[in-house]
């Protein structure tokens, strides 16, 4: 899957010297790995973290992306998560800075 989204990140931006995405990437600042942190120039603007099979963020990827958030600088933070099934999920719960930062998606398959 995070080959794929990779992929198909670059193919989106093409060769557009300006943006690079960077897949597992650790972040020092943070002690975290960020699936996939997109850079406009030098500056990283989006942190993804991808999933398989969950539909609820857990603790360890709401560390990375509140890290990426707060102390990397990153202006949206995403969850992505691809389900085979349909099932229930919990509301997320956002605090006071997040709610136009930090996304949850989830992507069904069919």
């Amino acid at each position: 899957m995070k080959c794929a989204a990779y992929y198909h990140l670059r193919r989106y931006i093409g060769e557009d010297p300006r943006w690079r995405v960077l897949a597992r990437k650790h972040v020092p600042l943070t002690g975290h790995y960020v699936d996939l942190l997109i850079f406009k120039r030098y500056r990283p603007v989006i942190a993804v973290e991808l999933k398989w099979g969950q539909l609820n963020i857990g603790k360890k990827d709401r560390k990375s992306l509140d890290g990426a958030l707060a102390k990397l600088g990153v202006n949206k933070a995403y969850w992505l998560s691809v389900v085979s099934s349909q099932g229930r999920r919990q509301p997320l719960l956002k605090e006071e800075g997040e709610r136009y930062v930090l996304h949850r998606v989830i992507v069904r398959l069919g």
